[in-house]
């Protein structure tokens, strides 16, 4: 009897004590809220994510990046610094991602019109208040009214990456 009552207040103290399921794990936290971060790319994002259903998310942000230099990417000519992005719940705190960004490029030097800039990869919960990706992304070109995935071509696809996120603080 003496055993079963320690095993009951052990039991008790672990369930009621703060944090215990962060501990564990990621399980209570949400991935749902505004974020801001950045990549090895050097790109910086502040993101919104919201709930779609009960394993999906929808994902906003933008970036106050500078267009890109044109001794670099040459050929671009208007940048779009906004991403969408879809996010499906993979386990406690895992998610499996895929985004989007879109630029205008010069046809002369492409032979199309767009280039859509497609991450993915997957996004980790490291604690309720951060989470880290690695991402690959593939670059795809396309015309205006074709679906890049389909009608365009696969131009090129860039080493995974890593990016780091903190959720935007609380005030009073």
């Amino acid at each position: 009897m003496k055993r079963l009552c320690i095993f009951v207040a052990v039991f008790a103290v672990l369930v009621t004590a703060p944090g215990v399921l962060q501990a564990k794990g990621t399980r209570s936290c949400k991935i749902q809220g505004t974020w801001y971060g950045t990549n090895e790319l050097v790109e910086t994002y502040v993101l919104t994510i919201s709930r779609t259903g009960p394993k999906t998310y929808s994902a906003v942000g933008q970036s106050p990046a500078l267009p890109p230099d044109p001794n670099v990417i040459p050929g671009v000519i208007a940048p779009f610094f906004g991403v969408q992005g879809d996010l499906v719940r993979t386990g406690p705190g895992t998610f499996d991602s895929t985004w989007m960004l879109i630029w205008w490029v010069d046809p002369n030097i492409y032979g199309f019109q767009l280039m859509a800039i497609v991450p993915f990869g997957e996004v980790v919960l490291t604690s309720c208040d951060s989470f880290e990706a690695t991402f690959g992304t593939d670059l795809y070109l396309y015309n205006f009214g074709q679906d890049p995935f389909e009608d365009g071509v696969l131009f090129d696809s860039l080493e995974p990456y890593g990016a780091a996120y903190r959720r935007l603080p609380s005030y009073p």
